[in-house]
């Protein structure tokens, strides 16, 4: 920058700003520049948290839907196996059985849970407990197979999980 001393010459006062004319309009590109980075991340960050909660939420879902598959599964077995210990009445049991539940517990309140039964004997016939000669003997027939199927769905939408569960039970 070249100034001229207002003494040497006092009519004319001049300054040269030859290099501030040349760095002119180098900050406004700068931040420029800057505020579109700050704006890409801040709208990556909020991406990243929204995908991260959504995550979370459907990790939710799909852990009620897999404990509820199996609970339904066991409840199903418990229904089948007792109070009675014999064979025929268990599979008479297991051919009615039919769950579709709701829950209204607090957690599993969008959960639902259906549950069935087949009942095989050893040879891969089903179950047929009105016919007597399948229990005595008679038929060559000593053990039956029950194949519970449970299946839960807990949450709705985008946030739904679904779980099949399936148990295999002998009853000697």
């Amino acid at each position: 920058m070249d100034i001229e001393h207002p003494h040497k010459n006092p009519h004319n006062f001049t300054m040269r700003f030859s290099s501030v004319h040349r760095q002119s309009g180098f900050l406004l590109p700068l931040a420029l520049f800057m505020i579109i980075a700050a704006g890409g991340l801040a709208l990556l960050m909020s991406r990243q948290a929204t995908q991260v909660s959504t995550l979370r939420v459907l990790d939710i879902a799909a852990r009620n839907s897999l404990y509820t598959a199996e609970t339904g599964a066991q409840l199903a077995a418990n229904r089948v196996l007792f109070p009675s210990s014999a064979r025929q009445q268990s599979d008479a049991r297991c051919q009615s059985l039919a769950i579709d539940q709701h829950f209204l517990l607090e957690g599993l309140s969008q959960c639902r849970i259906r549950v069935a039964c087949t009942c095989r004997y050893e040879n891969n016939q089903l179950c047929v407990s009105t016919n007597i000669a399948n229990y005595n003997g008679a038929a060559g027939i000593d053990d039956s197979f029950y194949q519970i199927d449970s299946t839960a769905t807990c949450g709705s939408g985008v946030y739904r999980g679904q779980h099949q569960y399936r148990l295999i039970k002998v009853f000697p």
